[in-house]
């Protein structure tokens, strides 16, 4: 899954950045897994523990995911044979594209209204 979604954002970044689209995929598959990660870590630590998460909590965790990602696509060059093989959602181009932006959508509105 975050293959699939790593070369849709690589494909919307080849058109956006000037240089290294690989480099911004992986930042922006972070940015989505990091406030998946930070809203779910500060949900129970309202609902169990009555306390709200510091803003250090979310940013520590973003740089882990952002580290975790570094190693896993591109430092082990796991990035190349994604693109080569362009992977999709059950075969579908267009579902792909929804599921990858709908991520983000969804995302930004659990934030926006919680």
């Amino acid at each position: 899954m975050f293959e699939t979604m790593f070369y849709y954002y690589y494909l919307f970044d080849r058109k956006m950045a000037e240089r290294d689209p690989h480099i911004w995929a992986m930042l922006h598959l972070s940015l989505v897994e990091g406030l998946i990660l930070s809203y779910f870590v500060g949900s129970v630590l309202v609902k169990y523990y009555h306390i709200v998460a510091p803003t250090y909590i979310g940013v520590s965790m973003w740089c882990l995911v952002i580290l975790f990602n570094y190693l896993y696509f591109i430092k082990s060059d796991r990035y190349v044979e994604i693109i080569r093989t362009e992977p999709k959602f059950f075969g579908s181009h267009w579902l792909s594209v929804l599921i990858s932006l709908s991520s983000v959508v969804g995302i930004f509105l659990l934030y926006w209204f919680d």
